[in-house]
């Protein structure tokens, strides 16, 4: 994405208003597309990340002295009757009880009443679409921002958190000398359009996502294999 950047591939045109002197209107002007690769290391990276979980699995079985079988996996779940239920079929079957208690412990429907903005929900989902569906749909995304930290990483429990880039209506326009001045810098993203992760730029978005893995998820189960 930083490469592609460097080579401006793209710029937002704003008019103004005459009379008030203030935005009437912005277009975002695409002189490069985006190139195929893009949606295909972020698929690449979601479903990397989605199968260690279920490698994790595996190796939690082999802990416990068991063997793994075809039917084991992580399970992502948005209720605790959906995990009672996947326990039942036997994706956990073969690890031990702690171990059972701590992927539990992470599932997406700890996180109150609404589980599909957990970071392990939206991981699942991106995979699948991934995996069954099409590639990850990313797009560019133009707005104005007033804060100099265009990209505000969330590495909580959760990956919708407030877009950083605004499209106030009172970022203000003026015009001096055929000279114009905003209040405000504009800014083009690159987002995953996909669901709940509509018009979410996709560095916070990843970011969120590995820093989730390695910070809240993971170290959960290293005493397993100590």
């Amino acid at each position: 994405m930083d490469r592609y950047f460097k080579n401006d591939p793209c710029h937002i045109a704003t008019e103004v208003d005459p009379v008030t002197n203030q935005i009437a209107g912005t277009r975002l002007v695409v002189t490069s597309p985006l190139p195929a690769e893009i949606p295909l290391i972020i698929g690449d990276c979601v479903q990397n990340l989605r199968t260690a979980l279920d490698y994790l699995v595996w190796e939690l079985v082999l802990a416990a002295n068991n063997t793994p079988g075809k039917k084991n996996a992580f399970p992502v779940c948005a209720s605790p009757e959906s995990f009672k239920k996947d326990i039942g079929r036997g994706l956990l079957l073969g690890a031990a009880d702690v171990a059972i208690a701590e992927i539990e412990s992470i599932q997406p429907y700890h996180g109150g009443n609404n589980p599909e903005v957990a970071v392990l929900w939206v991981l699942n989902q991106l995979t699948n679409i991934n995996k069954h569906r099409r590639l990850l749909i990313t797009l560019l995304n133009p707005g104005f921002s007033r804060d100099p930290r265009i990209f505000e990483i969330a590495y909580g429990d959760t990956v919708i958190t407030p877009d950083p880039v605004r499209r106030d209506t009172d970022i203000v326009v003026t015009s001096r000398a055929g000279k114009m001045s905003v209040d405000a810098c504009a800014v083009v993203n690159i987002v995953i359009n996909e669901g709940r992760l509509k018009d979410r730029e996709v560095a916070s978005v990843m970011a969120t996502m590995i820093r989730w893995a390695e910070t809240k998820a993971i170290p959960r189960f290293e005493k397993f294999f100590n």
